[in-house]
C-alpha cells in the first residue's frame, strides 16, 4: 500500500476529527484562524521594553527588603549560620541583579546574564 502525502493526510486527519471537534466544542476547520492571536501588529521589542520597564518597581522593593533583612540579621544575636548566610547572600544576589537590570537599561550590557 502505497504511503500518502503530507496533504493527503493532514486532509484525511482533518476530515475525521473536525466532526469531532466540531460536536464538542463548535469548533471547526474553518475558524482554527481565529483561534490563534494576531501577534502581526504586535512589536515584540516594545513589549519586551514594557515588561522590562513594569519589572523595576518589584525588583527594587526586592533589594531594599533584603537590604533591611540583612541589617536586622546583622543587629540581631542569632547565631544560626545557616540562616545568616541564605539572608546575606540573598541580599548580595539582588543587589547584582538590580546593577545588571540598570546596566541593561541603559544598554551597558546585552546578551545572555
Amino acid at each position: 500500500m502505497p504511503s500518502l502525502a503530507i496533504s493527503d493526510q493532514l486532509f484525511l486527519l482533518s476530515s475525521t476529527v473536525t466532526p469531532v471537534l466540531a460536536d464538542k466544542r463548535g469548533i471547526s476547520m474553518s475558524n482554527v484562524i481565529e483561534l490563534v492571536p494576531d501577534r502581526s501588529e504586535v512589536n515584540i521589542d516594545e513589549r519586551h521594553a514594557q515588561t522590562f520597564r513594569d519589572l523595576e518597581t518589584n525588583l527594587r522593593d526586592c533589594v531594599r527588603r533584603t537590604g533591611i533583612a540583612a541589617e536586622l540579621m546583622l543587629n540581631a544575636s542569632i547565631e544560626n549560620d545557616h540562616l545568616r548566610f541564605a539572608v546575606f547572600h540573598s541580599a548580595e544576589m539582588l543587589v547584582a541583579l538590580e546593577k545588571e537590570y540598570d546596566a541593561r537599561g541603559n544598554s551597558e550590557l546585552r546578551g545572555p546574564a
